[in-house]
Order: C-alpha cells, then sequence, then structure tokens
C-alpha cells in the first residue's frame, strides 16, 4: 500500500492537543489533502511534497478550533483525506473546542467526571439561573439530578431536598448535553420536599453522573451584573462577580476656524467601564481570565420597559485587563479589566412606560 498514517488519529481529542499528523508514501511524487469540517465546509485542500517518502501536517488542531468558533460549537468530527492517484486513505478526527494548553491527555476520563467547565464551586445571587454543558459518552445516561439546601427561617433547621431531571433517555452518540438547572427548579424542589414552611435558599449542587457542580448563593452580588462568555470549550457561560464599577468618557474632535468663528468638527466619542472583581478565589480568578479572552463577550442589561423583566444581550469588548493571583494563599486573587460596547456610537440607555396610561392612578409618590 502506497499511502499510510503513521499513528493512530481517531481518538477523541482536545483541539490544542491535537498534534502532528504524518502520512508515508513510498510510491507518491506528491500527495492532496483535504481537511473537512462537520458542516461540509473545506478547511483544507492542498497538494503536499514528500520528505524522505513522509508527509507531516501540523496545526489541524488550530483550523478546527476556529472552524467551531465560527460554527458556535464545542465539539465535531472532522474528516482528513489523503490522495495519490486512484488510491485514498482517510479518517474520522473527533475533537473537542480546547483553546488553553493542559498536561492532562486523558480527555474522557476528564468529560466523564466534569461538565464542560473548569469551575465546580461558585458563587451566584438568589434568582440566578445558571446554565450548564457535558459532553455525554455514548450509551450513557442522560438523568441529572439537583439537591437544593435551605433554612427553615422560622425555626432556622437547614434541610436538603433532590429533585431528578433529564435530557432524554441515554446518548445516542458522543456529544454536547445541555443542563439547565434554572432556579425555579431549585425553588420547586424544596417546596415540594417541605410544604408550608418559609424556606430560603442557600445553595444547591448539580450532579450528572459523576460530574457535579455546586452553586453558593451569595446575596452581596448584583444579578444586574451579567457577562456571557464563551469559555474554553467554546460553551457559554454566565459569570456573576463582586465588583465595583467605574465610567468614564471621552470625547475627541478637531477645530477650525470659519468666517473668524472656532468650530469642532469630526467630534468623536467613547466610553469605557473599569471592573475591579474581588475578592475572588484563585479557581475564580482563573475562570474569569477565561472572559477577558474570550472571542465573544456580551453584557445581559435590562430591556428599556419598565414593565418588562427581560434580559437583553449587549455584545461587549474587554479592551484592557490584569489579573493577579497571590500563590501564597495570604492574599484574595484580584482581577481588573475594562471594556465598553462593541457598537462605536455613544450608548444612551432609553426608557419607556407602556402602561402609565393604562394603569389605575397611585396618589402615594415612591
Amino acid at each position: 500500500m502506497a499511502l499510510s498514517f503513521l499513528g493512530t488519529y481517531g481518538q477523541l481529542a482536545l483541539s490544542s492537543q491535537v498534534g502532528v499528523v504524518a502520512v508515508r508514501c513510498t510510491d507518491s511524487a506528491s500527495v492532496f489533502v483535504e481537511l473537512t469540517s462537520p458542516g461540509g465546509n473545506v478547511l483544507l485542500a492542498e497538494r503536499f511534497y514528500p520528505s524522505d517518502s513522509v508527509v507531516t501536517l501540523r496545526g489541524l488542531g488550530s483550523l478546527m478550533a476556529a472552524e467551531l468558533r465560527r460554527a458556535a460549537l464545542a465539539y465535531g468530527v472532522f474528516e482528513l483525506t489523503v490522495s495519490a492517484g486512484d488510491e485514498h486513505i482517510g479518517c474520522s478526527m473527533p475533537v473537542v473546542h480546547f483553546d488553553r494548553f493542559s498536561a492532562f491527555v486523558d480527555c474522557r476520563q476528564f468529560f466523564s467526571e466534569n461538565f464542560l467547565t473548569t469551575l465546580s464551586i461558585r458563587r451566584i445571587p438568589a434568582g440566578f439561573s445558571p446554565e450548564l454543558a457535558v459532553f455525554a459518552l455514548r450509551g450513557e445516561s442522560l438523568q441529572w439530578s439537583i439537591a437544593v439546601t435551605v433554612r427553615d427561617c422560622d425555626s432556622g433547621r437547614v434541610l436538603v431536598a433532590q429533585a431528578t431531571h433529564s435530557e432524554g433517555v441515554v446518548a445516542q452518540a458522543d456529544g454536547v448535553v445541555p443542563v439547565r438547572p434554572y432556579w425555579h427548579l431549585a425553588v420547586r424542589a424544596a417546596a415540594d420536599a417541605f410544604p408550608g414552611l418559609k424556606l430560603e435558599v442557600m445553595c444547591f449542587s448539580v450532579s450528572f453522573g459523576h460530574r457535579q457542580v455546586t452553586f453558593f448563593v451569595d446575596p452581596q452580588l448584583d444579578i444586574s451584573r451579567q457577562f456571557v462568555f464563551f469559555n474554553c470549550f467554546n460553551v457559554a457561560e454566565l459569570a456573576v462577580v463582586p465588583a465595583a464599577t467605574t465610567s468614564r468618557s471621552v470625547t475627541e474632535r478637531s477645530l477650525a476656524i470659519v468666517d473668524g468663528e472656532s468650530r469642532h468638527y469630526d467630534a468623536v466619542s467613547s466610553r469605557e467601564f473599569d471592573e475591579v472583581c474581588g475578592p475572588l478565589t484563585a479557581q475564580e480568578a482563573e475562570w474569569i481570565d477565561q472572559l477577558l479572552s474570550s472571542h465573544r463577550v456580551m453584557r445581559l442589561e435590562r430591556c428599556s420597559l419598565a414593565d418588562t423583566h427581560e434580559l437583553v444581550a449587549v455584545p461587549v469588548i474587554v479592551t484592557d485587563a490584569t489579573c493577579e493571583v497571590a500563590r501564597d494563599g495570604d492574599k484574595p486573587a484580584e482581577v481588573k479589566f475594562s471594556w465598553r460596547y462593541a457598537n462605536n456610537l455613544p450608548a444612551v440607555h432609553l426608557s419607556a412606560n407602556v402602561s402609565v396610561f393604562s394603569s389605575q392612578f397611585n396618589s402615594v409618590f415612591l
């Protein structure tokens, strides 16, 4: 056989761990290589010439990661085909997006024990609905559970309630499965287990097989400070961290004299926001670092209509960032970053009350 792969390349891998692909071609002066995405897009179609009867392909992982980001996917199976004349060989390469370095090489073991996130313990404000995702292996049960720890406001007792949910029966193939442990599911689980009690949610844990993430309710967090970003697995995550925000506006314009009068022209206004996040744990700081380098970041803001509680995702750009983590453990971590809206026009928040002419008159001034 004139063509053969020098190794096995069909194993599940992280995109940053897709290494060199070597092809032996003994009877051919050149080979044609084609790499196709899960959606059928041709990412690479080039002719290569062997050196010592071997063609070496490098950087395929970067092509795969860029295509997964473009298609908003965390996982995909890429097809690599090598041909020389009438002879063809190929292999399927299942790849999970990962834009970080890690010495952990057994990704199947990692996926069987972890959600697609690097932060398994986090703080959230009351009413916050997180979204998670798992990489489910073929034949794995898609059942997950939520365990809620609550406090009886009258007696002060700490109680635990559990509920089971499912995203299907079993996984028909390897792939990403969303898990949505919304806040009302935790509240409902506690209310069903302890009816008639006035309860306060302290924390809740989400379990999917051997995976688990725990959310602790922090009353000091502001639910209106929510950022959406795509983490190292290209999975969307919501981040709410303790932060102090300051804004600064800068207007640059040129000056000209027309008919003896000074006039401004080419005025350009920009407004940036500085966030100082802390105190944070070292794990939270490393997780937030993914927000700072994410290829897509959005900020959730209240809808302008006063009678609605909807949140609108507004694209933003992180312009500068500093992450300070003390390795000795004596000083809590702190993250500082600046951001602005992606739209270059100055932002103005418009508001309207759609029911001002239909609601009942209230003489009490608030």
